[in-house]
């Protein structure tokens, strides 16, 4: 059985770097990329095949909202996770392979 393939979506490159780290450090799950904003992510998304997005409600050009619609339109079977990055970095990225393994059960 392939591991699920996770694409990180926010636009400071803090986060994505320990997300991916957080990602990476679990066996189940496979990074599949890194996107600073939306726009990026959708022509990531034609490339890699993702089966989950993390996605920031914060972003320039194309915000989390706005991403969440056009992946959901193109994208139908897609699993997403919002975050906000307004508690501190540790705390935040913790439990992402948690939240990641829990949005993509059947």
């Amino acid at each position: 059985m392939s591991k699920p393939r996770i694409l990180i979506l926010d636009d400071s490159a803090l986060v994505r770097k320990m997300v991916s780290v957080a990602i990476e450090s679990d066996t189940d799950l496979e990074l599949a990329g890194t996107a600073p904003n939306g726009v990026i992510a959708q022509s990531k998304l034609e490339r890699i095949q993702a089966d989950l997005v993390v996605l920031d409600v914060e972003m320039p050009e194309l915000d989390g909202i706005g991403t969440l619609q056009k992946l959901h339109s193109i994208y139908l079977k897609i699993k997403v996770v919002m975050f906000n990055t307004q508690r501190p970095l540790r705390r935040r990225c913790q439990p992402a392979p948690r939240m990641a393994k829990q949005a993509l059960r059947p």
